[in-house]
């Protein structure tokens, strides 16, 4: 099935904003995350129109290479910009404490999850992807995990708060 040529211009014209109406603003995906800098900041923009914008609360998470952290439960939500300034340190020390190995390419996201008081379910939004930095075990067959010390990592991580996904 073939669609007309005005069909797939009003579509190719619309879908990129449909996308935009949240959107990361840093930080810059350009740049490599510095995991040894004291902060990162994370920045992003909900238009009016959004259920986003609507919902009161968001969940902020890094997630890489089969990790997710959550950097702040319950972040006050609103329309228009918002920021969080993340120091890294305890997400560095949970994967240092098991020499976990980081990818050196674009791996790393930043996801948004907004939802409503007293419930856990909302829509999510994820960054571009980013490359890190400032980290020890990086790209490093020394630092993999095998799968033998499988469980000891799980549980070391989730104990430092730091999800498997």
């Amino acid at each position: 099935m073939h669609l007309p040529t005005s069909i797939l211009v009003v579509a190719a014209t619309l879908l990129p904003s449909a996308l935009a109406q949240v959107r990361f603003t840093k930080p810059d995906t350009d740049k490599k995350l510095n995991l040894s800098s004291p902060e990162i900041i994370i920045a992003w923009t909900v238009d009016n129109d959004r259920n986003e914008a609507r919902t009161p609360l968001v969940d902020i998470w890094f997630l890489a290479a089969g990790f997710g952290y959550e950097l702040k439960k319950d972040f006050p939500s609103q329309a228009g910009s918002s920021s969080l300034v993340w120091n890294p340190k305890d997400v560095v020390d949970a994967l240092m404490s098991t020499n976990h190995s980081l990818p050196g390419g674009k791996e790393f996201q930043f996801e948004l999850r907004f939802h409503d008081r007293n419930s856990s379910r909302g829509s999510g939004v994820l960054s571009e992807k980013y490359a890190v930095e400032g980290y020890r075990f990086m790209n490093s067959a020394r630092g993999r995990v095998g799968v033998e010390m499988g469980a000891v990592v799980v549980a070391g991580l989730v104990g430092a708060g730091v999800w498997l996904l």
